[in-house]
């Protein structure tokens, strides 16, 4: 898997009373048997206000925000979602699964590695 781009904002509001300034979006574009793919998670951004106490990310490991590398961390933690194109998670529990484990260390070298070949 060679990773193309890795980037996340924050929804907002197309219609008065929708609910999308809730969620942010990270997406992961990369490249794996010679085609192009992309993956992206959508979560409450609720979560990210908790993050200490759900995931083990510290924002000193990257210079990007967590929304930036969620889609990219998720994928490297399960390597099943490949075969998903998107994941909406609402639920803490599924949010806290989705990332347990994963060591955001590695996500430095993975980001230095895309900007060099940019």
């Amino acid at each position: 898997m060679f990773i193309l781009q890795s980037k996340g904002w924050s929804l907002e509001k197309t219609l008065p009373n929708s609910f999308e300034d809730f969620f942010n979006k990270s997406e992961v574009i990369y490249e794996e048997d010679g085609e192009e793919r992309k993956f992206t998670l959508t979560y409450l951004q609720y979560f990210e206000e908790k993050l200490d106490q759900l995931t083990s990310y510290e924002q000193s490991v990257s210079d990007r925000t967590f929304k930036d590398i969620a889609a990219l961390a998720s994928l490297l933690n399960h390597p099943e979602l490949k075969l998903r194109k998107r994941l909406f998670i609402s639920d803490e529990t599924a949010f806290i699964r989705l990332f347990e484990g994963f060591d955001f260390k590695q996500i430095s070298n993975i980001i230095e590695t895309m900007m060099q070949n940019k």
